[in-house]
């Protein structure tokens, strides 16, 4: 070996290499950082070898050295495309089929490198050239050793290509850092070209240092602009694809960076880059304003209405600091949260036209979880239960004392519609009353149960309506049925008199010229009867018929009862004389009575006349009339007549059981005067009572009022 000027160059570029490869070691865990570290290890072993070949005397330690040269040659295109892929796509090449395809020729290459004297298929001959300006190793390319060129060419070529694509996508305040790797890619392509083009003086080989430039280019963008600390493809796929609006000002208050929703939202776009930012946002002077407050950790909101569009923004402002603590900028994020607004008034809208309608509803409303417990009820529920809403909400149906709401809201927490109706009484209220309940279930998206609404209704006054409804139409319908049987009782009690009384007309029209004048008066004084039994029927068919029209004129007044007794009695005594009956008062002559007068006196007669039926001949009547206490007044009848069986007794006073029977004498009854007398006497606010046994009389008590409203006593 000896000394060559031309080969400290070649030592220079090792040197560079292999300290560029150990400098990249720190930022080791960056994608493409590892496989640029290669390719420099790489070339700084080619130009180490290249190196001591130019210094070689002898063909054997030229031979070798160039053998030496290719443990890095092959890889340099190998790694310089991984390193381009690994740098632009952001992920470190490790899988196994990449790998192999992309270093398999690189190891061929090495292998038929080392083995060519066996089969000069990388290249043929081989001799030291002393023509140019240092000795060189001139040789026959083998076929091999094309490919290995084709290759080398092909893989700079799509790493460049992989470089300018990054470049293009990058934005515009990365567009340098991707140039310094553009760059220093670009210039080993260039230096191969012309290699390969045979422009460069045999034995030359400038390769090693094109990728030493290439080094240094790199080196030069690590210092300057942190190659390996801040990936561009990184900020690329971040930057970009966060959705909310993101830009970047420098400490001159100058936008130099922004992603790709920041124009959405503002309305700017490449050209404003280096613009100032009171420039930039001229239209909305709130952000300037807090951008120039250069404050970290400010939230604030915007809100911006343009006719019928409103946004809302949220902002955020954080300063940019460098690992010293360097102020180099700020970075506002804006977060579009319009939606969520919109989202927001609406369901409030809604919220409250529910709330609304769930107060104001005519029923009682609540919900439930679907464990069962009560979330909201509203004041009609509160009020049907008699509780209160603190009692109420957060309350456990499932837990209730009565089963049967249990029963009810487990059906609806099945996923089906149930309803309760009946009393209850609330346990947090403790109010008794008839509700209607309604369970129904409430499904989530999914068709899952969710919970439930509560409809209740009270129907105490339905109820109690209803009931009122029944008893009356039971009444209505009892009075109908009694009326039917009365009117059927009257049209045979009308028929006996009539008969007779069309009897007696017959004889007397047929037999009258054969007749005595005894039989005529006979069958006169017969006729005579008929007549009364019929006026006195009709007659009282006649009131109880005006008073079931409310015909009947009703004026209480107060008045002396034997005065009254003794003018109703006189005109009827003529019945009692005819069968010897003994009539006697025991009237108290200071007793008087609140009554209407006329109905008075129809009781009384009524009475009276019932007595003498009923009573055989020589029999007794009694008529008495005395203080009964608290205001009130007895006035009784009492006979020693044939009196009356219990059964009779007590259906005296009914419509629709027949009690009527002949006198003593035969005399005709139909028993409406009895009902009529009881009418008239419940009108005045009295009663009647009534005391007989079979052959020992009877006896009526007709309780009335000493005196009315307004009256003294």
């Amino acid at each position: 070996m000896y000394f060559n000027y031309y080969s400290i160059p070649v030592f220079a570029a090792a040197v560079i290499m292999f300290i560029l490869a150990v400098l990249t070691r720190p930022h080791r865990y960056t994608p493409g950082a590892g496989y640029f570290a290669l390719l420099m290890l790489s070339g700084a072993l080619y130009s180490f070898f290249y190196a001591l070949e130019i210094s070689s005397s002898s063909i054997e330690l030229v031979s070798l050295f160039y053998k030496l040269e290719y443990i890095g040659i092959p890889f340099i295109p190998a790694f310089f495309l991984l390193f381009a892929i690994s740098y632009t796509r952001k992920v470190n090449v490790t899988e196994i089929p990449v790998l192999t395809g992309i270093l398999i020729l690189p190891v061929i290459t090495l292998v038929l490198a080392f083995t060519n004297e066996f089969h000069d298929l990388f290249i043929t001959g081989g001799y030291i050239s002393q023509d140019g300006l240092f000795p060189g190793f001139v040789f026959t390319a083998g076929p091999w050793y094309n490919v290995h060129h084709v290759y080398t060419l092909a893989a700079i070529v799509v790493s460049i290509i992989l470089f300018f694509r990054m470049w293009v996508s990058s934005a515009p305040a990365f567009r340098r850092q991707v140039a310094v790797v553009f760059a220093g890619a670009i210039l080993p392509i260039i230096v191969f070209l012309v290699y390969v083009g045979g422009l460069f003086p045999e034995g030359l080989d400038p390769n090693p240092f094109a990728f030493a430039f290439t080094g240094l280019v790199v080196y030069f963008g690590i210092s300057r602009f942190g190659l390996f600390s801040l990936v561009p493809l990184a900020r690329n796929i971040l930057f970009d694809n966060i959705p909310d609006g993101v830009l970047v000002i420098d400490r001159d208050f100058r936008l130099v960076d922004f992603n790709s929703s920041a124009p959405v939202i503002f309305g700017i776009d490449k050209y404003d880059i280096g613009k100032p930012s009171g420039e930039v946002f001229s239209a909305w002077p709130e952000v300037y304003t807090r951008l120039a407050e250069k404050k970290s950790g400010r939230k604030f909101e915007i809100t911006r209405i343009t006719g019928e569009k409103a946004l809302f923004l949220e902002c955020y402002i954080s300063l940019l600091v460098d690992k010293r603590g360097r102020e180099k900028g700020q970075m506002l994020v804006v977060h579009d949260v319009s939606e969520r607004r919109r989202a927001e008034l609406e369901k409030y809208e809604s919220e409250e036209r529910f709330r609304t309608i769930f107060e104001n509803a005519p029923v009682g409303i609540m919900y439930y979880d679907n464990n069962g417990i009560i979330e909201i009820c509203n004041s009609d529920f509160i009020e049907i239960l008699g509780s209160s809403e603190e009692k109420l909400v957060g309350l456990n149906m499932m837990k209730l004392p009565d089963k049967r709401i249990v029963k009810a809201l487990e059906k609806a927490l099945n996923g089906s519609s149930s309803l309760f109706e009946g009393l209850y009484t609330s346990v947090t209220g403790n109010k008794t009353s008839f509700v209607k309940v309604n369970f129904k279930p409430v499904f989530s998206k999914s068709g899952e149960v969710d919970g439930g609404l509560c409809i209740a209704e009270d129907i105490s006054l339905r109820i109690e309506s209803e009931k009122k409804i029944r008893k009356s139409n039971s009444e209505l319908k009892r009075l109908n049925t009694e009326k039917d049987k009365f009117f059927s009782i009257i049209a045979h009690d009308l028929r006996s008199p009539f008969s007779a009384f069309l009897g007696y007309t017959d004889i007397l029209a047929e037999s009258f010229e054969t007749m005595s004048p005894d039989m005529i008066q006979a069958i006169a004084v017969s006729m005579k009867e008929s007549a009364n039994n019929l006026y006195n029927l009709l007659e009282n068919l006649l009131q109880w018929a005006r008073m079931q029209q409310g015909a009947v004129n009703f004026d209480p007044e107060q008045f002396r009862v034997e005065e009254k007794v003794l003018n109703c009695i006189e005109p009827l005594l003529i019945y009692a004389n005819k069968k010897a009956i003994d009539v006697r008062y025991q009237i108290d002559s200071g007793v008087a009575v609140y009554s209407d007068l006329k109905m008075f006196d129809t009781v009384i007669r009524n009475l009276f006349t019932n007595a003498v039926k009923f009573t055989p001949l020589q029999g007794s009547i009694i008529i008495s009339a005395s203080e009964a206490g608290n205001g009130q007044i007895d006035v009784s009848f009492r006979d020693t007549g044939i009196g009356m069986s219990p059964e009779i007794r007590d259906n005296l006073f009914r419509l629709d059981v027949k009690t009527n029977r002949q006198g003593t004498e035969g005399e005709l009854s139909t028993g409406l005067g009895l009902i009529l007398c009881k009418e008239f006497i419940e009108m005045n606010g009295g009663s009647i009572r009534v005391e007989s046994e079979e052959g020992k009389g009877s006896s009526f008590l007709v309780r009335l009022n000493k005196s009315g409203p307004g009256v003294a006593t």
